[in-house]
C-alpha cells in the first residue's frame, strides 16, 4: 500500500504544479494583455482631451486662418476616429463604460446641440474634467483587477494550495 500511495501522491503533486503552471502562464498572459489595453485608453482618452482643448483654441482665436473650417477639419476627423476607437476599446454593457460614452456624447462640438459649447473654455474644462474622472474609475478598477489576478487564477491558485497541503499531508501519513 505504501509503494502505491507515494508514488500516486507524487504524481498527483506533480500534475497540481503542472496545471498550476499552466494557469499562472495564461493568466499572466490576460493580466499582459488587460494592461496593454489600459495603456491604450488612457492614450487614447488623453489624446481626445487633447483635441478638444486644440480645436477649443483654435476656435476662440483672434486668428481668422486658425479659425476657419479649414483649419479645423483635419482635428475634427481625428476627434472622432479617438472617440469611435474609445468606444470600441469599452465594454458598452459595464455601467462606468456607459457613463464614460455618455460623457463622449456631450463634449462640446461632439453634435449639433453641443456645437456652441466649444467657444465656452468653463465648458471645455468641465467636459474634459468630468472624462478623465470618469476614466480614471475604469482605469482604478482594472489595475486592480490586474493586481488581484483574474478569478479563475486566483480559485485556482488557492484549490492547489489546499491540494497540495492535502496531498503531502497524505505522503507524510502514509510513509510512517
Amino acid at each position: 500500500m505504501d509503494l502505491i500511495a507515494t508514488p500516486l501522491g507524487l504524481a498527483l503533486l506533480a500534475a497540481s504544479v503542472s496545471f498550476l503552471s499552466l494557469v499562472i502562464s495564461k493568466e499572466s498572459k490576460i493580466s499582459e494583455f488587460r494592461q496593454d489595453w489600459i495603456d491604450t485608453l488612457r492614450q487614447e482618452i488623453s489624446e481626445l482631451i487633447s483635441l478638444l482643448w486644440e480645436i477649443h483654441y483654435k476656435a476662440t482665436s483672434d486668428e481668422p486662418e486658425l479659425q476657419s473650417y479649414q483649419n479645423l477639419i483635419p482635428a475634427g476627423i481625428r476627434f472622432s476616429q479617438l472617440s469611435a476607437k474609445i468606444r470600441l476599446l469599452l465594454n458598452s454593457k459595464e455601467i462606468d463604460s456607459q457613463r464614460i460614452n455618455s460623457a463622449i456624447d456631450s463634449l462640446p462640438g461632439m453634435d449639433a446641440k453641443n456645437v456652441a459649447k466649444i467657444l465656452d473654455r468653463d465648458a471645455v474644462m468641465e467636459s474634459a474634467t468630468e472624462l478623465i474622472a470618469l476614466t480614471n474609475k475604469v482605469l482604478k478598477s482594472e489595475w486592480k483587477r490586474v493586481k488581484r489576478g483574474e478569478a479563475f487564477y486566483f480559485a485556482t491558485k488557492w484549490c492547489l494550495v489546499v491540494s497540495l497541503v492535502v496531498t503531502l499531508a497524505l505522503i507524510i501519513s502514509t510513509s510512517f
